[in-house]
């Protein structure tokens, strides 16, 4: 039986550590930024690049650094701890599950099995949301997030191939 290390490999070179680490601490912070017009909430861009990563480089992908990264967003977001870290972790075991079928099929399943991973996702989290705050959030935000990120993936998604190629060890 196969076991789940919760960090990065000891055999993974400090270069790809540092890249992995960095593009999702990037895509965090990128998430940040408030877009267009639902001014207050964030696109997920994390996401995106959790399952990308996921998809392209399982064995460099580890859980412990998304879940840090997901309760440093919390913290400085301000919002309920551990709920980025659960979004995170779910957007990362789905891609785990899917990763052999997706790999060898055309890019435009990915895409359309990463629209549908993000779309349960963020409903989770609004789900979460709408129960934690004791009101519904903005339905439109969960829409424009889904489009932002089924419009970003592919360019994300492609980056993160070519640097999983470039830093293979």
């Amino acid at each position: 039986m196969r076991t789940i290390s919760l960090s990065l490999n000891h055999n993974t070179s400090i270069p790809t550590k540092l890249l992995i680490i960095s593009t999702i601490a990037l895509s965090t912070c990128a998430s940040f930024i408030h877009w267009g017009y639902y001014y207050g909430y964030s696109i997920q861009f994390p996401y995106a690049v959790i399952f990308a990563w996921t998809i392209y480089r399982p064995d460099q992908t580890r859980i412990l650094p998304l879940l840090l990264m997901g309760i440093l967003k919390d913290a400085l977001m301000g919002g309920q701890l551990g709920l980025t870290s659960g979004a995170f972790w779910i957007t990362w075991w789905l891609a785990i599950g899917q990763r052999w079928f997706l790999i060898k099929r055309n890019f435009s399943i990915a895409w359309m099995s990463f629209i549908v991973v993000a779309g349960f996702v963020e409903s989770l989290r609004f789900f979460v949301l709408s129960l934690t705050n004791l009101e519904s959030p903005f339905i439109g935000a969960f829409f424009y997030d889904l489009l932002m990120l089924g419009a970003f993936f592919p360019l994300i998604a492609r980056i993160i191939y070519w640097l999983s190629k470039k830093h293979r060890p």
